[in-house]
C-alpha cells in the first residue's frame, strides 16, 4: 500500500533529530550508527525477513529483498516529524535551539530515483566548488558543513553565539546550521549575520504556520513545467529549469496569486533541493537555468522576479551559485539592465547571459540537459516527480546515463546527514569530515550490487 506522507522540516536540511555538537550530546531516539551498522550486517549475515539461510550465496535474493531490508531499517525514522520526538537537543551548533517548522510533506512516490546520485557519496569537491573568489578580491563560501572553517570564521562564528545568549534568543536547528552562510552574506559583521538569521526564522515561522507544503497540492502548478529540476551540472550541483513562457495565461488574471504560485514553487523546489539532492560538506546548493524564449516585454513576470530574488538571497543564503539566461531575446536587453539593479553586487556576477545554448555543454554532461539546451535529453513532457538522469555528470559527456545506477539512495541519508554539521573544534577531524551516517548509503551500494558506489 501506499505510505504515509512524511513529514520533513525545512531549513538547510529538513530534520528529525537534532545534530549533537559532541558524541555526548546525541539523542536517545536515534541508535548511533554503528549499532545501525552492527544491525545491518547481522541481518545479511543472518537472511534476516529474506528467506536466505545464513551465508547463501543467492545473490539475487539478497540483491532484492536484503535492499529493501536496508532501506526500511535506516529509513524508519522518516515518517516522523520533530514532534514525535520527547528529547531534543537544548543546543544546536553552539545556540540554544528550538523546534523546526516542517517545510515539505513527501510521499514516496514523489522522490526522484537518482535525486541522491551514487557519485555524490565519493565527491570531493574541487576549490571552485568550495569557495568563489569575486572581482575585487572577496571571497564567498559555498561549502559550510561538514568542513574546516578558519579561524576568524570560527572566531566571528563564536561571536554571533554570544550576541545569541546575550539576547535570550533561539533558532531553528537548520538556521544554527546555516549561521556561517549569514556571516558570508554580511561580508563577516556578526551582529548583521545575526541580525539576518532572525529575520530568516520569521519568515519561516509566518510562512511555514499552517503547515508544511504538502506535494500532492503542488500537482497543479508542477505539472505546468515551469519550475523543475533537469539534472546537475559538472560539480554535481542539481540544475533548477525555470520557463517563465509556460506560465498559464489565466494566472495574469491576478498578478498578486500568479506571484504567490511562483514563489510557493520555488520554496518548495528549493527545500526538495536541501533535503533530497545535497550532501553537506560536498555539494550544498544548486544552480538555475532560466530560458527567456518565447517572452515579449508584457510578459516578463518582473514581480514574481522580485520576489524570489529577494526569498533566496535573503532565506536561502547561498544556495543557488549560478543562474543562467538562456534565449534572451534582443527585446529584452533593457529589460535585463533594469532587472541587474535589482541584483546585489555578487549576485550580478553569479549572472551568465548564455547567447548559445551549446555554451552550457561546458558545465553539463549532455543528458543532463534537454535538446533546446544543448543537451541530448528529448523535451520532458512530464514533470514530477523531478526526471532526475543518473551519471556521469562530467561536462561533455556523450555517453549517455549509467546503466548500473543504483536508485533511491536518498532512503539511506538520515535527516542529521542531510541537515550536516558546523565544523567543532572539540571533535576530530573524522568526526567532523563525516556527515552523520553517510556511511549507511555506502554500505547499500556494496550489498546490493557487491561493490563501492563507484567501483565497475
Amino acid at each position: 500500500g501506499a505510505r504515509a506522507p512524511a513529514r520533513s522540516p525545512g531549513g538547510a536540511a529538513a530534520m528529525l533529530v537534532l545534530p549533537a555538537l559532541s558524541k555526548r550530546r546525541g539523542t536517545k531516539n536515534r541508535p548511533a550508527a554503528s549499532e545501525e551498522r552492527t544491525a545491518a550486517e547481522e541481518m545479511v549475515a543472518s537472511g534476516s525477513d529474506s528467506g536466505m539461510k545464513p551465508g547463501s550465496s543467492n545473490k539475487a535474493k539478497r540483491g532484492k529483498q536484503v535492499w529493501h531490508n536496508l532501506v526500511r531499517t535506516f529509513s524508519k525514522h522518516s515518517t516522523k516529524t520533530m514532534r514525535d520526538f520527547a528529547i531534543i537537543d537544548s543546543q544546536v551548533n553552539g545556540f540554544n535551539a528550538e523546534v523546526e517548522l516542517p517545510a515539505l510533506a513527501m510521499e514516496a512516490e514523489g522522490l526522484s530515483a537518482f535525486c541522491m546520485p551514487q557519485e555524490l557519496l565519493d565527491w570531493e569537491p574541487p576549490e571552485e566548488a568550495i569557495s568563489m573568489q569575486f572581482r575585487g578580491g572577496e571571497v564567498e563560501r559555498r561549502v559550510h558543513c561538514n568542513t574546516e572553517l578558519t579561524k576568524e570564521e570560527l572566531d566571528k562564528l563564536a561571536t554571533m553565539r554570544e550576541i545569541s545568549q546575550a539576547q535570550g534568543q533561539t533558532l531553528m536547528p537548520s538556521l544554527a546550521t546555516a549561521a556561517t552562510r549569514y556571516l558570508t552574506r554580511a561580508r563577516g559583521d556578526p551582529r548583521r549575520a545575526f541580525r539576518d538569521l532572525q529575520a530568516t526564522q520569521e519568515w519561516r515561522r509566518e510562512y511555514f504556520k499552517d503547515g508544511p507544503i504538502e506535494c500532492s497540492s503542488m500537482q497543479e502548478e508542477l505539472a505546468h513545467g515551469i519550475v523543475y529540476f533537469v539534472g546537475r551540472d559538472r560539480l554535481m550541483r542539481p540544475a533548477l529549469m525555470i520557463r517563465p513562457s509556460r506560465i498559464p495565461p489565466a494566472w495574469y488574471s491576478d498578478k498578486r496569486a500568479a506571484q504567490e504560485r511562483l514563489v510557493r514553487l520555488l520554496v518548495f523546489c528549493i527545500e526538495y533541493m536541501m533535503r533530497f539532492m545535497i550532501l553537506p560538506g560536498r555539494v550544498e546548493g544548486g544552480v538555475a537555468l532560466m530560458d527567456m524564449g518565447g517572452l515579449s516585454l508584457s510578459q516578463v513576470p518582473l514581480g514574481p522576479l522580485r520576489s524570489i530574488l529577494t526569498i533566496l538571497s535573503s532565506h536561502y543564503v547561498n544556495r543557488v551559485f549560478k543562474f543562467y539566461l538562456v534565449n534572451l531575446p534582443p527585446s529584452l536587453s533593457m529589460t535585463l539592465s533594469f532587472g541587474m539593479k535589482l541584483l546585489t553586487d555578487r549576485q550580478r556576477q553569479k549572472l551568465c547571459v548564455v547567447r548559445n545554448v551549446e555554451e552550457l555543454q561546458q558545465e553539463f554532461a549532455l543528458h543532463q540537459l534537454e535538446e533546446d539546451m544543448g543537451g541530448t535529453r528529448p523535451a520532458l513532457d512530464r514533470f514530477y516527480p523531478f526526471a532526475l538522469p543518473p551519471g556521469p555528470f562530467e561536462a561533455r559527456a556523450s555517453s549517455g546515463p549509467r546503466h548500473d545506477a543504483v536508485p533511491n539512495l536518498h532512503e539511506a541519508i538520515s535527516d542529521r546527514c542531510a541537515l550536516g554539521q558546523v565544523w567543532n573544534p572539540a571533535l576530530s577531524r573524522e568526526e567532523n569530515l563525516r556527515p552523520d551516517l553517510l556511511e549507511v548509503a555506502q554500505d547499500m551500494c556494496a550489498m546490493k550490487f557487491g561493490r563501492p558506489p563507484l567501483q565497475t
